[in-house]
């Protein structure tokens, strides 16, 4: 019995030593699944599904910017909707400081400097083309009054019209031509046609919240 057993021992050793040195009957790996749950990739909502509040878009920056005749620059917040899916519409409000060179009619040079505020209304149309392009852009249309405090009179109004660098919602550059503008003085009041010193406006800013 001893000896039966003994060799049944000796039989399963040899075997499985056999079987680790030939590769054609090595016993299949099992492979290991990692499973990973409890993530679920972030979609932003349909625009249909948000309500008039989460619509809302606020921002602001710095606009009219200008160095030399005139020095100028502005702080303007403003609100925004987003009515469609790549359409922002809104209002904004401007205090600009401005400071202006002139001359009188014996060629002697004198600075007026002028503390504005002003009021507009813009659309935003976002460009998804440029989005893989150059990372976001965008065209905007705008009106605009002014109305200088000290002294007090009223610029003429502008109406603009440019694009933008940048998503709307989020940090941007715009690029806008006044068509409405006008240099010089007008000789009624003494003061510049224009709150800027070119068709030209520059803004820096953007959609934050």
């Amino acid at each position: 019995m001893r000896k039966m057993i003994l060799a049944g021992l000796c039989a399963l050793f040899f075997g499985q030593a056999a079987m680790a040195q030939d590769p054609e009957v090595q016993p299949r790996s099992k492979s290991v699944v990692i499973r990973q749950e409890g993530y679920q990739e972030q979609q932003e909502p349909e625009l249909k599904d948000l309500s008039f509040r989460q619509r809302i878009r606020i921002g602001g920056g710095i606009s009219g910017l200008s160095i030399g005749n005139p020095t100028s620059i502005g702080v303007s917040p403003m609100v925004g909707y987003q009515a469609t899916k790549q359409t922002i519409i809104g209002v904004g409000g401007t205090y600009q400081y401005s400071s202006w060179k002139f001359y009188d009619n014996f060629g002697n040079s004198f600075r007026q400097s002028y503390n504005t505020i002003g009021y507009r209304a813009f659309v935003m149309q976002n460009l998804p083309i440029l989005q893989d392009l150059i990372g976001g852009g965008y065209l905007q249309a705008e009106i605009e009054k002014y109305e200088s405090l000290s002294p007090s009179f009223s610029y003429r109004p502008s109406f603009l019209v440019g694009a933008g660098l940048g998503n709307p919602r989020g940090f941007n550059l715009t690029v806008l031509y006044d068509f409405n503008y006008k240099n010089g003085i007008n000789p009624t009041n003494g003061n510049p046609y224009s709150l800027y010193g070119s068709p030209l406006v520059l803004r820096v800013g953007g959609f934050f919240f």
